[in-house]
C-alpha cells in the first residue's frame, strides 16, 4: 500500500509542477508576443546556431569574467549531466508502485549494460561534487568579495544558489542510503560512486530503521526541492535559462559579432531609433511598454542581470544616471508585473492583439513607460546611480 501511495504523491508533484511551470512560461511568451511588429530575424541561419554555440554552450561573453565563467559552466554542464540522475530519481518514484507485486521500479541498473553504469554513476558523483563546489565559490564571492557589477546583491540571485545547495546535498544523502540499501545495509565500496560511498560508510552505523528514514524523507526533499527549482524558474530572473538560448538566436544583425557572418551592405546599426514622419505621426516616441519591438521585450526576459553591460556603457562610466541593466529590468517588470495582465485580458491567448478590442486597450490606464517625476539632478546624485523606480525607465535615464 505505501508503494502504491508513494507513487501517487509522485505522480501529483510532477504533474502540479509541471502545469504549473508551463502556465508561467506560456503566459510570458504571450507578453513577449505582445510587442512590436519587427521583421523575423531568421536569416543567416548558420550563423545564428553558431552564435547559439558559442555564447550559450561556449559561454564565450561568461568566460571575459574567468571565476564566472567557470561557474556558471559547472552548472550549466552539471545541470545537463545531473538530468539523467534527477530523472532515474523521478521515475524511480513513479514506477514505485510495481514493488507492490515484487517488481522492481524503474532504475538504469535494469537497462545499462555494467560499463556504462559505472560511468553513468562516477559522473553524477563527479559532476554534483562540482556543482556543490561552484555552489561555494558563488556564494562566497557574493557575500565576501562581490564585484561591483553584482551590487545591490540580489536576493533573487542567492536563493537560486540555496535551492542548488540543497538539491546537491539531499541528492548525496538520498544515493548514500540508496547505495546500502541495495546492499543490504551493509556497507561495500564502490569506485565508481567515491562521494556516495564516503556518504555510505558515514551513515554504515545507523539502525536501518535510521536509513530507511534517511531514504525516505531524502527522496521527497530531492523530488521536492528539484520541482520547486523548475517552478521557480520562471518567477525569477534565472527564466534566462529558458530565454537566453532563443534570444541568441534571434540576434539582430548588426549586433556584436555579426560582422564577420554578414554583409557589409546587409547591416544595420544597432539601437538606432525607427524613423518618425512628423507629417502624418500621432505621436511622438513610445510610452507603452507593448510598443516596444517584441525582440526588445525578449532581450529583457533573456537578461542575466549580470551586470556588464554598466561596466561598458560611456554614459554609465562617465557618472551619468543610467544603468543599461535597470532599464532591461524596469521594461520587463513593466509588463510581467505592472500591465502585463490588464493587457493579456484584452489580447487572445498568444498576447495578439484583437480589432473588437482595440478601443478598449487604448483607453486603459497603464503604468507609463517613462517616469517623469523630478528628481535631483545627475550631479547632485552618487555618480552613475539611477533614481530608484522600480518598472519605470526614468527620464533622467533616457536622456542619459
Amino acid at each position: 500500500m505505501w508503494y502504491i501511495l508513494h507513487s501517487t504523491i509522485a505522480l501529483a508533484l510532477v504533474l502540479s509542477a509541471f502545469a504549473f511551470m508551463f502556465m508561467k512560461l506560456f503566459r510570458i511568451g504571450a507578453f513577449i508576443n505582445m510587442g512590436a511588429h519587427e521583421e523575423q530575424h531568421t536569416d543567416f541561419k548558420p550563423a545564428r546556431w553558431k552564435m547559439v554555440a558559442q555564447i550559450v554552450f561556449g559561454h564565450r561573453k561568461t568566460l571575459e569574467d574567468p571565476i564566472s565563467g567557470l561557474t556558471h559552466i559547472a552548472f550549466i554542464y552539471g545541470f545537463l549531466v545531473l538530468g539523467a540522475g534527477h530523472t532515474e530519481i523521478v521515475l524511480e518514484g513513479l514506477t514505485s508502485f510495481l514493488r507492490t507485486w515484487g517488481v522492481q521500479p524503474f532504475s538504469y541498473a535494469v537497462v545499462l549494460p555494467e560499463p556504462l553504469l559505472k560511468a553513468y554513476h562516477l559522473s553524477q558523483d563527479v559532476m554534483a561534487a562540482a556543482v556543490l563546489l561552484a555552489v561555494a565559490v558563488a556564494l562566497a564571492r557574493r557575500l565576501l568579495f562581490p564585484p561591483k557589477r553584482l551590487q545591490p546583491r540580489s536576493l533573487d540571485a542567492e536563493i537560486i544558489l540555496y535551492f542548488i545547495l540543497a538539491l546537491y546535498v539531499t541528492f548525496f544523502l538520498l544515493q548514500g542510503a540508496t547505495l546500502l540499501r541495495d546492499n543490504g545495509y551493509a556497507f561495500e565500496l564502490h569506485r565508481s560512486q567515491p562521494i556516495t560511498s564516503a556518504m555510505a560508510m558515514w551513515m554504515q552505523h545507523l539502525p536501518v530503521t535510521d536509513i530507511k528514514v534517511i531514504y525516505w524523507s531524502m527522496w521527497f526533499a530531492h523530488v521536492s526541492v528539484f520541482l520547486g527549482f523548475g517552478c521557480y524558474i520562471p518567477m525569477s530572473k534565472h527564466m534566462h535559462l529558458v530565454f537566453a538560448g532563443p534570444n541568441t538566436w534571434f540576434f539582430r544583425t548588426g549586433s556584436y559579432g555579426w560582422r564577420q557572418h554578414v554583409h557589409k551592405d546587409k547591416e544595420r546599426p544597432l539601437g538606432v531609433p525607427p524613423a518618425i514622419d512628423f507629417e502624418t505621426a500621432e505621436k511622438y516616441g513610445i510610452d507603452r511598454v507593448t510598443e516596444l519591438p517584441w525582440k526588445t521585450l525578449l532581450d529583457s526576459f533573456a537578461c542575466t542581470e549580470c551586470g556588464r553591460c554598466n561596466n561598458v556603457c560611456p554614459a554609465h562610466n562617465t557618472g551619468k544616471p543610467l544603468k543599461p541593466k535597470k532599464v532591461l529590468h524596469d521594461i520587463k517588470v513593466n509588463l510581467l508585473k505592472k500591465n502585463g495582465e490588464q493587457l493579456y485580458a484584452l489580447r487572445d491567448a498568444f498576447g495578439r492583439a484583437q480589432m473588437h478590442t482595440k478601443e478598449k486597450e487604448a483607453e486603459l490606464s497603464l503604468v507609463a513607460l517613462i517616469n517623469n517625476d523630478e528628481q535631483p539632478t545627475a550631479p547632485l546624485r552618487a555618480a552613475g546611480t539611477s533614481p530608484a523606480v522600480d518598472g519605470q525607465i526614468h527620464v533622467d535615464d533616457a536622456w542619459a
